[in-house]
């Protein structure tokens, strides 16, 4: 049974703006005004969903889209669940090509070209990484390097086999699995967007997994979303985005780790090592494109910012002993254009903020970030 839960909130709504699996659970704020607005909420996908519409009589059939279509997704997606098409390629893995739906094909294939364009550390294949590192446990410890190196031999997202025609996927070796996590929920509140469009709903905000969306406006002004600070209180915003008709999504280091000998271990695992990756404090993407956008922050925090070194191109004219040099560009920027990901804002180890892309006119930076 479906169980909905009805919230009126006169004054704030605190969105969740989370990672799970790939990623942290950073908080939002979302301003709004008094009775003319509810927040609906439903569980999927290991998260809570929810949704703020006009508080009117049709308010019940939004949560019901909403709902449906994360529920439908989660059934289709969900490589935890026992039973689902997605499941069972990872259970057949190395035995035999399994017939999943299209939506679940073409999200695959989506993740294999975001694969290419990060070098890997984007790889859907992730998952051979379960049970190795647990950042639930009562004591938790850093695995050994073998167990590591054995799971990381299993990531390649290049042997995922991919037959358009007889809709199927294969995984070639026994212990390989695909893991959605960085960008199912995305493409959930893709869909679910569309289908509210489709429905005649405007002006909403959805939360679920890490991600806001936000269509439309409030009372006639965008909404106002507040980014958590990573090291701060989990009702600490330094920044507020103005958005609409876009999604923000944040990944961070700071909700599930655990520190030993002064070493931070979080769970953004870089695929490409099997371990947590040496990453910035949080990462905040702003896109359109709420598949997108769940993908690239997760991304963001695991490729590298070049190095500063100025490399050699050539000699100047005039003084043939004095070398020409170029910066060169930031891997991480080169992302943003390659993706067309509208807007990043990076909270780096050190505290400082990057911005990358271009920045969006209602970003408003309300304090630097706390130290450590």
């Amino acid at each position: 049974m479906k169980r909905f839960e009805r919230l009126i909130v006169p004054g704030v709504i605190l969105l969740l703006i989370a990672i799970v699996i790939a990623r942290s659970i950073p908080r939002a704020v979302v301003e709004h005004a008094g009775p003319a607005w509810v927040t609906l909420t439903c569980e999927h996908m290991a998260t809570t969903i929810s949704v703020t519409v006009p508080d009117d009589k049709r308010a019940g059939d939004a949560v019901r889209i909403v709902s449906d279509t994360f529920g439908e997704v989660d059934r289709d997606m969900s490589e935890w669940k026992a039973g689902s098409p997605l499941a069972e390629v990872n259970r057949l893995a190395g035995v035999e090509p399994v017939k999943v739906p299209p939506d679940l094909l073409d999200l695959v294939e989506r993740s294999i070209r975001l694969a290419e364009i990060t070098n890997g550390a984007f790889d859907p294949t992730w998952a051979a990484l379960w049970g190795v590192w647990d950042f639930k446990a009562e004591h938790p410890r850093v695995p050994d390097d073998a167990a590591i190196e054995r799971a990381t031999a299993l990531i390649d997202y290049r042997q995922i086999e991919i037959d358009r025609d007889a809709s199927t996927l294969y995984l070639p070796r026994k212990g390989m699995k695909i893991g959605l996590g960085g960008i199912a929920k995305g493409y959930a509140l893709d869909l679910t967007v569309q289908r509210l469009h489709d429905a005649g709903f405007n002006d909403f905000v959805i939360t679920g997994g890490g991600q806001v969306y936000a269509s439309g406006t409030k009372d006639g002004r965008p909404w106002c979303v507040g980014v958590r600070d990573p090291r701060g209180p989990p009702d600490d915003s330094f920044g507020i985005v103005e958005l609409s008709d876009a999604s923000l999504s944040t990944s961070g280091d700071y909700e599930r780790f655990f520190i030993i000998d002064g070493v931070r271990y979080h769970h953004i695992l870089d695929p490409r090592t099997g371990r947590p990756a040496d990453s910035p404090r949080s990462v905040t993407v702003l896109c359109p494109d709420a598949t997108l956008a769940d993908a690239v922050s997760t991304a963001l925090m695991i490729v590298e910012p070049a190095p500063p070194k100025p490399i050699p191109v050539g000699t100047a004219a005039d003084a043939a002993s004095t070398v020409l040099i170029a910066v060169p560009p930031d891997p991480r920027e080169l992302l943003i254009r390659e993706t067309g990901v509208t807007w990043a804002l990076i909270v780096e180890q050190d505290g400082t903020v990057t911005q990358l892309g271009e920045s969006p006119p209602g970003f408003t930076l309300l304090h630097n970030p706390r130290s450590e």
